[in-house]
């Protein structure tokens, strides 16, 4: 994330600095969500946080000045420490402790393989657009797969009721 500002002519040493600040706006909504805890909006968290993201990192674009630079920094860091929570909350509502190990597995696996596969497109692309790009192609699936679940346990959470009445009704 600094180098893309260092590549939108910002100093490194602003980049980490605005990088800095955008942690802590990052650890105050983390504290937040916290606090806000579960909640039937739950859903709507989740999408609001996804749409952040994506405007976050469509704002990159460009080699950004550093204004537009620390306000994608810190909506990006806002965004990612709201939805994580809720989004995780959600994966255990539906999938229990089994999908709960895999997912943090695949956290993980993406946190260490993230960075060799965004290098690869930075050397192939010879900047920062394609790997903005990639990412908000990941962003836009990651959106769509979540709401078909999210839509999906909606959808069997009202019909829950009806099938809980003919099993006390047998």
């Amino acid at each position: 994330m600094a180098e893309i500002g260092h590549a939108g002519d910002i100093a490194l040493e602003v980049a980490s600095s605005t990088l800095g600040m955008a942690t802590i706006a990052g650890l105050l909504t983390a504290l937040v969500a916290s606090i806000v805890g579960e909640s039937r909006r739950a859903n709507l968290y989740i999408v609001a946080g996804y749409l952040a993201m994506g405007l976050s990192v469509f704002m990159l674009y460009g080699g950004p000045g550093v204004l537009r630079y620390a306000i994608a920094a810190v909506i990006f860091k806002i965004a990612w420490s709201w939805l994580l929570p809720f989004l995780l909350a959600a994966v255990s509502r539906i999938g229990g402790p089994h999908v709960m190990s895999s997912t943090n597995l695949m956290i993980g696996s993406g946190l260490g393989l993230s960075p060799v596969f965004a290098g690869q497109l930075i050397e192939l692309s010879g900047g920062y657009q394609l790997m903005l790009t990639f990412s908000l192609v990941f962003l836009g699936v990651a959106l769509i797969a979540s709401s078909v679940v999210m839509r999906n346990e909606r959808a069997r959470h009202a019909r829950q009721p009806e099938a809980e009445l003919l099993t006390v009704s047998n």
